[in-house]
């Protein structure tokens, strides 16, 4: 049986997760870009020191739900969309407790993106029907009868792919 023919539609029902798995990996970097200038302010000021265990789910969580995401799990996405509400949920009440006089916290361009626009662009993206995806048969392997009948991929297959000339690397390159 021939695996690496995979149907058009396949790949375009597998895309909405693809882009969450890039958007949490980039809200798992802005996570550790966060947990870095933590550890240089607990460095003068050790009582926030506690603190950076919140700081840091904030950089494992989405590392872990990307990784669930990106092989197909159904608990990493749901993960993902509780991560997210409660992202949007904590900028909230930020944003309220801002309104009390003795508290100030800047909301920047930055602060922005990643306490609006990625969690709500992943919620976009996670919150479809998650029940049509699991319930959806799985694409039928093509036998070699029926792969002329499907349009070409843009990889060929690796029968496909000409051997050339192969030198052991003992010899060099």
């Amino acid at each position: 049986m021939d695996q690496s023919v995979v149907g058009r539609q396949d790949r375009r029902d597998r895309e909405p997760d693809d882009v969450a798995v890039v958007l949490l990996l980039l809200q798992s970097v802005l996570g550790l870009l966060s947990v870095l200038g933590l550890l240089v302010v607990a460095a003068f000021f050790p009582v926030v020191a506690p603190s950076g265990l919140l700081v840091l789910l904030g950089f494992l969580v989405p590392l872990v739900c990307a990784t669930g995401v990106a092989r197909g799990r159904r608990w990493a996405r749901r993960a993902a969309l509780v991560f997210q509400v409660v992202t949007l949920l904590g900028l909230c009440v930020n944003l309220l407790l801002d309104l009390l006089p003795p508290v100030q916290i800047e909301l920047t361009l930055s602060g922005l993106l990643t306490g609006v626009a990625l969690p709500v662009a992943l919620i976009a993206l996670l919150r479809a029907p998650i029940a049509e995806r699991a319930t959806a048969p799985l694409p039928a392997l093509a036998s070699p009868a029926s792969a002329a009948s499907v349009p070409p991929t843009a990889f060929p297959p690796p029968t496909a792919v000409p051997q050339g000339d192969r030198r052991p690397l003992s010899q060099g390159v």
